[in-house]
């Protein structure tokens, strides 16, 4: 037997949006749905590198200066002075 409607079920009511496609309620399905996330994290990591790239290079340079001058004495870069 057919189930039994209060009206027909033509009038039956509908949801008022129609259903989100799958990137939509997935964030990892579309990365670029958070621009500010990936820009933040762009962001520190080009400066975790930039801090890593320099510290390398002072620690290069130092080195270079330590092993090909006999006279070399490593400097003190604090700023502080005497």
């Amino acid at each position: 037997m057919p189930p039994q409607y209060a009206v027909s079920p033509s009038l039956t009511p509908r949801p008022l949006h129609p259903p989100k496609a799958q990137s939509e309620t997935d964030p990892t399905a579309n990365p670029s749905g958070h621009p500010y996330l990936t820009a933040a994290g762009l962001s520190v990591l080009g400066t975790v590198w930039l801090f890593r790239h320099m510290r390398n290079a002072i620690r290069d340079n130092d080195l270079y200066q330590k092993n090909n001058h006999p006279l070399y004495v490593t400097t003190e870069r604090s700023g502080g002075g005497v």
